[in-house]
């Protein structure tokens, strides 16, 4: 007979698709064999799979009992897994989950473990302990380690991680838990003993001989609140910084500082900075080559991290502010262009004479305006000055880094100038340009798009990738005068350019996606998401930015004769989203086994930090607006078969917001626009989104499937019901104006598909079908007469798209909903029947589709107008000029380079608008 796992994968498998099925059946045969433990199993796992997770959870505890009494062998340990598994999910979907697998799962593994040889003992300890990790049961590791320290009391890692766990399973219980609280001060005393066993060298293995040790101590002092234990312990001539355990490591230095800063001891602070950077200064004032390195116990303090808090903790001291001075000016007397001392400067000037900082900005810029740091460093002191001063400061700027005339073309000469006159011209868009945007300020924002053009055109020449951010800010400007389609227009050909020329600048990818996005180019956004070549954890922070509302601008895969060879996964947003879910699965995964595979070196100091990991990992946003966005997807492009048992996940599990929205830098003033809000199309995505968007997919799901929604699935639509209500005030801020108006269509189907297709009791359920069956009706001709009466565009954009897919999106859950209504109508059992107006909701699914088939037909009359004359309107809108700015880009990019371009956004274009005369109504 096949092992026991092997028999259950074997039922579970076979029932996969229709988990229904197979609980019937294993019921069947578990009224002849009651204690079948491989029929328990599937009966908990289909029940799960239900979404019937109390009865799963309260069947995994039967498992346990019913093996316990039933026989003395221990169950295999995959089955055992397996149970582990499912009671972790079923407790998430419960919200009862508090990292505790409780006795009934340490008493199975406690049979293994007693009845395993030792031979093999090994491998069983490490799948302890992976599953416990990977479930983030504390007191199943706890079990492990308490085990392994009694086995091995001379091997003190065992120890250290058992206290690491215990503290991580104490902050995962109420504060006001005995348990909780015991657990906490076993973590401490046992710290505290092994601290004072190293400092009276007593000859016991529970010392703290090592860095993770020592980082253990310090990970656990601070999350308790003991700081000045902990500073005492760092300033130890044993286990301290400076000795053989501290090997002044900077990790222990900055905890050190941290705590000063938490305490408040601002002289004991600036003492610490002010003599460690005498020290450097002295080393530097001893060294005899320039290319001398720092010595290893000084490199800590060759850092803005310290001449920051030197100049913060004195200036909150009560002492004088001269030996820092004295210090700024020996060191920069040393190294005049260093550039942390040079920011001190400046800081130091900042807090202590305000009446110097203009002059020493001046200084600062003059030494480092070849920098490319050089703004960055400048930034928060500009902002400063007075009005007066900052306007002198930009005439300053572009007098010293000679703007006006470009050197010869002798690369090195000309690369430092490029860069000095980016630097000018960065200074000159956030203190000036950033806060224009009215139509009076039009012609300067476009004279300082043509000095951009005019350092650009120079740097490619030389050519150097110096000048590549000069094109970065034109664009920027331009995105100031968005409305204006025509510079939006050029601002895609410079983008392209850019991208082109520099297809390594990741800056300048994501302005060529983010700016053909708002175009509505579809498939150069999808080209240029696939060339960031997004990697392990950037799916996570990065992946939105083309995967948000991507359903509603571009659901379809891109199909054009340069996609041919393309991996689907590059040109298909359901493949690329699919590929991106895997991320999160596979990341935990390969971090799980890592920690786990060598409990001779376990990494006890990690344990807390694999924890904050993962968790921000599972509560992620990313994932789960992933998830609704390939769901939309697949509705969209008849590929409903792929989800349908696909369960969500509750929109209030995105705790974890990971999203990169500043992967762009902004030159922005604080006070002007900011930069998100020129160049992302709509709000950011929030939570209120996810809610909405769970509780649209959610009734979408009634509608068309044949089967109950299960339990859980059921709370997460009620509790997005809810959340909506309770926080409708954020619907204006959070939707874009496009999905405010299909808003109402929505709440419109909410009511009767919870009445006819789910529960006529429920507080959320129609109370007269016939009257909101005519509201619904109603709103289907307000929608059909409004896109009766809309003009056409020269050009779609990004908006253009998005409202179109958005009612059809609308349209298709209406026709799914009136065809289960209509099949309801029909069953004289129903509580719906004779209640349903049969004739208002086949008028309802007639009128969605002739409405969706008009936004259809006015797509396809716009393509066949740009087939014939987009290439004269696209070149008309880059030529469409006042200042020269379309002359000078065509002169940047040439005849060819232009005529190349226009074609291929025509190309882009025209593929776009074929996606809406896609979708099937």
């Amino acid at each position: 007979m096949p092992p026991t796992f092997e028999q259950y994968e074997s039922l579970v498998d076979g029932y996969g698709k229709h988990p229904d099925q197979g609980l019937k059946a294993t019921k069947k045969k578990l009224s002849k064999d009651p204690n079948n433990a491989v029929l328990l199993l599937a009966q908990t796992r289909f029940l799960q799979r239900l979404g019937r997770d109390e009865e799963a959870l309260n069947s995994c505890n039967s498992i346990c009992d019913s093996v316990k009494s039933s026989s003395k062998d221990a169950l295999e340990i995959p089955l055992i897994v397996e149970i582990q598994d499912i009671t972790a999910e079923c407790q998430e979907a419960l919200g009862t989950f508090c990292h505790v697998g409780g006795a009934k799962l340490s008493g199975l593994w406690k049979d293994v473990l007693d009845q395993t040889p030792k031979y093999r003992i090994k491998k069983v300890y490490e799948e302890m302990y992976r599953v416990a990790l990977s479930n983030e049961y504390w007191d199943i590791a706890q079990q492990l380690f308490a085990r392994l320290q009694k086995e091995n009391p001379k091997l003190s890692q065992y120890h250290y991680a058992w206290v690491a766990l215990s503290q991580m399973q104490a902050e995962n219980l109420p504060t006001d838990d005995r348990m909780g609280q015991n657990l906490k001060l076993l973590a401490f005393r046992s710290l505290k003993a092994a601290v004072e066993n190293t400092i009276a060298k007593k000859d016991t293995p529970r010392t703290i001989t090592s860095a993770s040790e020592l980082r253990l101590v310090a990970e656990i002092y601070r999350k308790q609140g003991f700081d000045e234990e902990l500073l005492g312990i760092l300033n130890s001539d044993d286990i301290g910084i400076e000795s053989s355990v501290g090997k002044n490591d900077v990790e222990f230095i900055r905890a050190k500082i941290d705590i000063l800063k938490r305490l408040e001891r601002w002289e004991e602070l600036a003492s610490l900075c002010a003599s460690s950077l005498d020290k450097l200064c002295q080393q530097q004032e001893q060294t005899t080559s320039a290319a001398e390195d720092i010595p290893t116990s000084l490199a800590w303090a060759d850092d803005w991290y310290i001449w920051e808090n030197a100049i913060v903790s004195r200036s909150k001291s009560r002492l004088a502010g001269s030996d820092i001075n004295s210090l700024l000016k020996r060191y920069l007397t040393l190294k005049t262009k260093n550039r942390n001392a040079g920011r001190a400067s400046l800081l130091n000037q900042s807090i202590n004479n305000k009446s110097g900082l203009f002059n020493e900005c001046k200084r600062f810029f003059e030494l480092h305006k070849s920098s490319r740091s050089c703004f960055e460093d400048l930034r928060q002191f500009l902002l400063e000055l007075s009005e007066d001063e900052r306007v002198a400061f930009v005439s300053h700027a572009a007098a010293t880094s000679n703007l006006a005339e470009p050197p010869t073309t002798e690369t090195e000469k000309a690369s430092k100038w490029t860069l000095a006159a980016v630097s000018s011209l960065k200074i000159s868009y956030m203190l000036h340009i950033s806060k224009s945007g009215d139509t009076d300020q039009s012609n300067e924002i476009k004279n300082f798009v043509l000095s951009c053009l005019k350092v650009y055109t120079f740097s490619v020449s030389v050519p150097t990738d110096s000048g590549d951010d000069a094109s970065i800010l034109a664009v920027m400007a331009l995105l100031k005068l968005r409305e204006d389609r025509k510079n939006l227009v050029k601002a895609a050909y410079l983008t392209e350019y850019l991208h082109a020329i520099s297809s390594d600048n990741s800056l300048g990818t994501l302005l060529s996606l983010l700016v053909s996005q708002l175009l509505g180019y579809g498939s150069i956004t999808i080209s240029a998401f696939q060339q960031l070549g997004l990697r392990e954890v950037q799916f996570d922070t990065l992946s939105h930015l083309l995967y948000s509302r991507i359903s509603t601008f571009h659901p379809y895969s891109v199909e054009l004769r340069s996609t041919l060879s393309t991996d689907d996964r590059y040109k298909d947003p359901f493949s690329g989203i699919s590929f991106a879910l895997q991320w999160p699965r596979k990341a935990i995964s390969t971090t799980t086994n890592f920690m786990s595979k060598d409990l001779k070196n376990v990494y006890f100091d990690k344990i807390i930090e694999f924890s904050a990991f993962k968790e921000r990992v599972e509560t992620s946003f990313t994932p789960i607006l992933l998830q609704l966005e390939r769901r939309r997807v697949a509705r969209l492009t008849y590929r409903s078969s792929t989800i349908m048992e696909e369960s969500l996940v509750h929109f209030d599990r995105a705790k974890s917001d990971n999203r990169d929205f500043y992967s762009v830098p902004s030159f922005e003033h604080p006070a002007a626009e900011s930069l998100d809000r020129l160049i992302f199309p709509g709000p950011r995505l929030s939570t209120y989104w996810l809610a909405w968007w769970t509780r649209n997919d959610l009734l979408q799901t009634i509608a068309s499937s044949k089967s109950a929604l299960p339990p859980t699935q059921q709370r997460i639509l009620f509790d997005s019901i809810q959340f909506l209500k309770e926080n409708a005030s954020l619907k204006a801020q959070q939707l874009t104006e496009h999905e405010l108006k299909v808003f109402e269509g929505w709440e419109l189907m909410q009511p009767v598909t919870i009445h006819i297709l789910l529960d006529a009791k429920s507080p959320q359920a129609s109370k007269d079908l016939k009257k909101d069956f005519s509201l619904l009706s109603d709103f289907v001709g307000a929608s059909r007469l409004a896109f009766t009466t809309l003009e056409a565009p020269v050009l779609p954009d990004w908006t253009y798209y998005h409202s179109r897919f958005l009612y059809l999106e609308l349209f298709k859950a209406y026709d799914k909903l009136c065809d289960g209504a209509i099949a309801v109508s029909k069953l004289k059992a129903n509580h719906a029947y004779g209640k349903i107006p049969v004739e208002v909701v086949l008028s309802i699914k007639k009128d969605s589709r002739v409405t969706g088939t008009l936004i259809q037909s006015q797509a396809k009359g716009l393509k066949q107008v740009l087939e014939k004359n987009g290439t004269s309107v696209l070149l008309g809108l880059l030529r469409e000029d006042e200042n020269g700015v379309g002359v000078a880009l065509e002169e940047l990019l040439r005849p060819d380079t232009v005529k190349a371009y226009t074609s291929k956004f025509l190309e882009s274009v025209l593929e776009s608008l074929d996606g809406i005369l896609k979708v099937k109504l």
